[in-house]
């Protein structure tokens, strides 16, 4: 394996593990409310589009593994199966975004979680005869958009930086070993 390949693997670890601890921590401690962001999804939309399909079905199901195990849920793979989905389509779009474009990844990431939202209700809910959709959406998927939106406008800046920090080491490591 070549070397940056592995800073990319060492930095989507960091960035899931910090978005991970976000999340279940200090997000769930500090926002006393029906729902909180969705750091995880975001980092899955962000790595799909900056990379790939590929990196994002692999943070997708690392994110969603995560959430599976620390859900509270017996269902392993729940998670993993819609968070890699939303990864590849969102790394289905890797090539339209432009690098200093703010919108796209807020915008994919609202559409994702709203995707998230219904994909939650259908398999957890509906199927198991509550049928309160109005409620569901009022209470839950729309405040954990907002929210997650809130966080990705926020979030955006930061991984902007440590995807351009990634690239410049690349670019550096090329220049020097042509």
């Amino acid at each position: 394996m070549d070397r940056p390949f592995i800073v990319k693997v060492i930095t989507a670890a960091l960035a899931i593990l910090i978005g991970f601890l976000l999340q279940t921590c200090l997000c769930s401690t500090i926002l006393r409310l029906y729902s909180i962001p969705n750091i995880l999804l975001f980092v899955t939309v962000m790595y799909g589009l900056r990379y790939d399909r590929y990196a994002g079905l692999a943070v997708g199901a690392v994110c969603g593994l995560l959430t599976d195990i620390f859900s509270g849920t017996m269902l392993i793979g729940f998670y993993m199966l819609i968070y890699a989905l939303l990864g590849i389509a969102c790394g289905l779009l890797h090539r339209f975004l432009n690098e200093q474009e703010f919108a796209l990844p807020v915008i994919m990431t609202v559409i994702c979680d709203l995707v998230y939202g219904l994909y939650v209700y259908v398999f957890m809910f509906m199927l198991r005869g509550d049928f309160r959709f109005g409620l569901y959406l009022n209470r839950v998927i729309f405040p954990e958009a907002l929210f997650t939106a809130i966080a990705a406008f926020i979030l955006f800046w930061v991984m902007r930086a440590q995807f351009n920090a990634v690239s410049r080491y690349e670019k550096r490591r090329a220049r020097k070993f042509g």
